[in-house]
């Protein structure tokens, strides 16, 4: 019932389904995905999510947290929030697309400072895996919020648990013990990352295959929830019935005391044990929460309380449970899974490390730990399906309150980050591809051509059809543009010599045909006109153009052609003085690089005359656009 609710939640919002990483990667890449960041896709996510996590699938909160936090930040960001009738006076020059996209980054680098207790790991991962631009301004604004989101989390906490006004309550924290580390520990955490870059990618894979067979065969969304229905029943079905397998364990006793295997008793399963001295292993992985049972992996000196054949067999079916969940209607997260999976092969590889040498006379076993090789094996993991390095090694690392545990890390992180790069793109991507979102990479990957420098952007655009805008045009002739394309901004010529002075968005002219801002003739050249008068005309002008950018749909063209069509139009007024070109000479190498560090949306070309020849968009970059317009081309001398 819990899995139908978070499923149905996402009907009516489908884009609130998944983690939401990808979606935030895409925003800060430059890229407008519809329908995210919104008041309705903020409350279904957060809903959907909780219920989901707390229904017990095998999903996290992490993804969520970081796709919610980006959500608050773009809310945050200038005060204003249309859905809610915020706006506040206060924060206008905050509202531009710069420090908007500032706010998004900061906000997501809160949501996973708030995860796992890591303001550092935060920043890193904002910095790394989430942002595609970054300022030196931006690290300590982006530093101080996560912070203050790590800070309140742990307060919450603390209140939660009944220790108000006490630190260090965070809610990802691993169990940690002194251990004596020698130099071997290398050895397994080289094991561990061949694992993880092996595994990774068949993570990766698998997901990205069963997302194109949802797609293929699930025509409505109500298929989609009769799936995690399907998904649930199964999982109820292996936690409660598969610990039925095993034998009651007896726990260690000091003393004359019965104790409990594990630092929390309170998490440890009885099942059908009838002695207080006794427990279900299987049970007390299968269940408990999936940030409890991650505890429970990660636990010191604690070799004798999970055996091989419990952990395997949760291996085998978590896997490919994770995969099959992953990619479903619910909103969650991939990185509770992530962690659970390395955390059980690297504790069954420290199991068997114990079982081929055997603890020191003293009953001590050190740096093979299976609850540390269980931590390394999460990083192993974590790093094969996301190819994190640095953020994923500080996330670990405050995670544990270990520093000592850096080296291990850091060599098994970088170990299965490049056996996995040999394989697939990271997961997320991979379903940024997926799911058809242009997404411009830190290099091009045109390997068939020698190099992108030698061609002349001027081969990209040989077979675009391009529509003008004159700086005074008429009614008649501005909607017949309007209508016989989809173009979001057009280049805007000056008159007689169609010289490029500007461009203009087609909201922007949406908006002046719907306020009836026509001259009786054609203006000359030079005389400007505002219909508004206001202390801030152009933050005026853009809140008038998001509250009817929608409203094209609603204009009636032949009653305003018929009415209007001999009036004109005048541009100029509003017409962007800054936007960006290049020449037709210009390199596609350095165009990419343009759109990468600068975040356009689109380029304008011209000629040696000035004149607009064509336009340049992130969907021209992209690896088949630019292999099928270069297949004939020649490259400069």
């Amino acid at each position: 019932m819990m899995t139908f609710i978070a499923g149905a939640m996402i009907v009516p919002i489908p884009s609130a389904a998944g983690g939401g990483v990808p979606e935030v990667i895409s925003h800060l890449n430059g890229t407008v995905v519809p329908d995210i960041f919104t008041t309705k896709f903020f409350f279904a996510k957060f809903f959907s999510c909780a219920i989901a996590v707390a229904s017990g699938v095998f999903m996290g909160p992490e993804g969520p947290m970081i796709a919610l936090g980006a959500t608050v930040g773009r809310a945050v960001s200038g005060m204003s929030n249309s859905p809610l009738r915020i706006k506040l006076p206060f924060f206008l020059r905050l509202r531009n697309p710069k420090d908007r996209r500032d706010f998004v980054a900061a906000g997501a680098g809160a949501g996973v400072a708030s995860a796992f207790g890591s303001p550092i790991g935060g920043l890193l991962f904002s910095m790394e895996e989430v942002s595609s631009f970054w300022s030196h301004m931006m690290t300590w604004q982006t530093l101080f919020c996560c912070m203050l989101a790590a800070f309140t989390t742990n307060v919450l906490k603390a209140w939660d648990e009944g220790e108000l006004g006490q630190m260090g309550g965070f809610i990802f924290r691993a169990t940690t013990t002194d251990l004596h580390y020698n130099v071997l520990l290398c050895v397994p955490a080289m094991i561990l990352g061949v694992i993880g870059g092996l595994l990774g990618p068949l993570f990766s894979i698998c997901n990205l295959k069963l997302l194109k067979l949802r797609g293929k065969y699930f025509k409505s969304p109500w298929h989609r929830v009769a799936e995690v229905v399907l998904i649930a029943f199964i999982t109820s079905a292996f936690v409660i019935f598969s610990p039925s397998l095993f034998n009651c364990r007896p726990c260690d006793v000091q003393d004359g005391n019965p104790t409990t295997c594990f630092e929390n008793d309170s998490d440890t399963q009885r099942y059908t044990c009838q002695a207080n001295e006794e427990y279900n292993d299987m049970a007390s992985l299968t269940l408990s929460s999936g940030h409890n049972t991650l505890l429970r992996l990660f636990a010191r000196e604690s070799y004798k309380e999970l055996t091989l054949f419990s952990l395997g067999l949760m291996l085998v079916f978590y896997f490919p449970m994770a995969v099959w969940t992953a990619g479903t209607i619910m909103s969650g997260g991939i990185v509770i899974p992530m962690l659970m999976i390395g955390a059980l092969y690297g504790r069954m590889l420290g199991l068997i490390m114990v079982f081929l040498f055997g603890p020191t006379p003293s009953g001590a076993i050190d740096w093979m730990d299976p609850g540390l090789l269980a931590l390394i094996g999460s990083a192993s993991f974590f790093g094969g399906v996301s190819r994190l390095t640095v953020s994923l090694t500080m996330i670990m690392v405050e995670l544990s309150s270990d520093v000592q545990l850096l080296v291990p890390l850091v060599i098994t992180i970088i170990i299965a980050k490049n056996l996995a790069d040999r394989f697939t793109a990271p997961v997320y991507h991979g379903l940024i591809e997926a799911k058809c979102i242009p997404f411009l990479g830190h290099h091009p990957k045109h390997h068939s051509f020698k190099s992108l420098d030698l061609y002349p952007v001027e081969a990209l655009i040989c077979n675009q059809k391009l529509v003008t805008m004159e700086d005074c045009e008429s009614v008649k002739n501005v909607i017949a543009k309007l209508r016989s394309c989809r173009h979001n901004k057009f280049p805007l010529v000056e008159r007689g010599t169609l010289c490029f002075i500007g461009s203009v968005r087609r909201d922007t002219i949406v908006l002046l045909l719907l306020r009836e801002v026509f001259e009786e003739k054609a203006i000359p050249v030079g005389k400007k006109r505002r219909p508004w008068d206001h202390d801030e005309p152009g933050v005026f002008f853009e809140d008038q153009i998001a509250t009817n950018s929608r409203q094209e749909k609603h204009v009636n063209w032949e009653q305003l052609l018929t009415e209007k069509g001999h009036l004109f139009l005048n541009l100029r007024p509003y017409m962007d003085r800054s936007a960006a070109t290049i020449m037709t000479t210009f390199s596609v190498s350095r165009t990419y690089d343009l759109f990468r560090t600068m975040g356009y949306r689109h380029i304008f070309v011209l000629n040696k005359r000035g004149e607009p020849v064509g336009v340049v968009t992130k969907r021209d970059l992209m690896d088949y656009s630019v292999m099928n317009a270069l297949v004939n081309a020649q490259p400069r001398a």
